[in-house]
C-alpha cells in the first residue's frame, strides 16, 4: 500500500502539481460470495470458497482550459487490488497512467454479453486459460484515440510486465522486472447500432528463458438485439516456457444472453481451450458456464455454474462450480 500510494502521489505531481482539484467524489461497494467447487477424476474432492470485498473508490478531476482536462482516481481494496489511474484528456485523444487498470488488449478481453462475469474470472484459469494483458494488476501508460461513433483504440506500454518480477528496494518504483511489452486494441460498433467488434495484440520480451517471447493476439464480435445478445471470440497466447518448448493456447468462446425482466438475465456460454506444448501432445479443455443475474440497481445477486471437463487440461479430471454472489453499491 506504501508503494502505491508513493506511485500515486508521484503521478498526480507531474500531471497536474499546479491545478487545484475541482471536484473530488467518493463511491464504494461491497460483495459477499459463497460457492463450492467440486472435482473427479484421479482424486475426488471438493472445496468451499467464502469471502467478501469492500472498495472504496476517491475520484477527482479538473478543467485545464482549451477543452481540455484531468481526471484521478484510487480505488482502495481490501482484496489487494487497488487500482490507480491518472488521465490527461485532450477531447478525442487522451493519455493514462495506471496501476491495476484497463487499457490496450485489456479493453477487448470480454466481448462477450456476460450476465456476470468472464468463465475464468469467476472460476480461474482451471476453467479456461486467461488472455495475457499488460494493465491488470500492473502499472503502465497508454493512449488512447477516440474515433466517433466507430469506436476507440487503445495503446498500452508497460516497462515492468509481471513475469520473472522481483520485489524491489524503491518505494517509488515498487517493483523491478526482466519484462516488458506494448499492447493494442480496437474496440466499437463500426457505425452499427449493437454491433460490437474488438482486436487485440500484444508482444512481450523476457530477458529470462522461461515466459520469454510472450504474444497474445485476440479477435471478436458481439450482436445486442435488446433482450437478446449472442458473441464470440477466439484467444491466442504463445510463450517460451523453457529454452526449447513453446506453449500455444488457443481458446474460443460462445455465449448467448437473454433479459427475461426488466432486473432478471440469464447467460450461457462455452469455452474450448486447446493447449499445445511444442514436443507434446495437446490438451483439450471444455467449460460451460450458465450466468443467472438480478439486477435492483445499488444491489445485484448473480449466481453461477460452471462444469469443466479435464480441468485445468488435466486427462479425466472434471470439475463442477457453484457460486453465489452479493453486492451492493454506495
Amino acid at each position: 500500500m506504501f508503494k502505491k500510494t508513493l506511485l500515486t502521489t508521484t503521478a498526480l505531481s507531474v500531471l497536474v502539481s499546479s491545478v487545484a482539484v475541482a471536484e473530488l467524489k467518493v463511491s464504494g461497494s461491497q460483495e459477499w460470495e459463497l460457492g463450492q467447487t467440486s472435482y473427479s477424476g484421479t482424486v475426488d474432492n471438493a472445496s468451499k470458497i467464502s469471502g467478501s470485498e469492500t472498495v472504496i473508490a476517491v475520484s477527482g478531476g479538473g478543467d485545464l482550459g482549451g477543452g481540455n482536462s484531468y481526471a484521478v482516481k484510487y480505488e482502495f481494496s481490501n482484496g489487494d487490488q487497488d487500482v490507480v489511474q491518472a488521465n490527461l484528456n485532450f477531447g478525442a485523444f487522451d493519455i493514462e497512467i495506471g496501476q491495476n487498470g484497463s487499457a490496450g488488449i485489456e479493453e477487448v478481453k470480454a466481448l462477450l454479453p456476460f450476465v456476470n462475469n468472464r468463465i475464468q474470472d469467476i472460476g480461474g484459469t482451471g476453467f479456461g486459460n486467461n488472455l495475457t494483458d499488460n494493465s491488470s494488476s500492473q502499472t503502465y501508460f497508454a493512449a488512447n484515440m477516440k474515433a466517433g461513433d466507430m469506436g476507440a483504440v487503445s495503446i498500452a506500454y508497460n516497462p515492468n510486465q509481471a513475469n520473472g518480477k522481483t520485489a524491489g528496494t524503491d518505494g517509488v518504483t515498487g517493483e523491478t522486472s526482466t519484462g516488458t511489452s506494448v499492447s493494442g486494441s480496437f474496440k466499437g460498433s463500426l457505425g452499427v447500432e449493437g454491433l460490437t467488434v474488438g482486436v487485440g495484440y500484444l508482444k512481450g520480451t523476457n530477458a529470462v528463458t522461461a515466459n520469454d517471447n510472450k504474444k497474445a493476439e485476440t479477435v471478436g464480435v458481439a450482436y445486442n438485439a435488446g433482450s437478446f445478445a449472442v458473441g464470440y471470440q477466439r484467444m491466442k497466447q504463445t510463450a517460451d516456457a523453457a529454452a526449447s518448448a513453446t506453449v500455444e493456447n488457443t481458446i474460443d468462446l460462445y455465449g448467448v444472453s437473454y433479459k427475461v425482466a426488466d432486473n432478471l438475465s440469464v447467460g450461457v456460454y462455452k469455452i474450448d481451450d486447446t493447449k499445445a506444448t511444442e514436443g507434446g501432445t495437446d490438451a483439450e479443455l471444455s467449460s460451460t458456464l450458465l450466468s443467472v443475474g438480478y439486477n435492483l440497481g445499488a444491489a445485484k445477486v448473480s449466481y453461477d455454474y460452471i462444469t469443466a471437463d479435464n480441468y485445468s487440461h488435466t486427462t479425466s479430471k472434471d470439475a463442477k462450480l457453484h457460486r453465489v454472489k452479493i453486492g451492493m453499491a454506495f
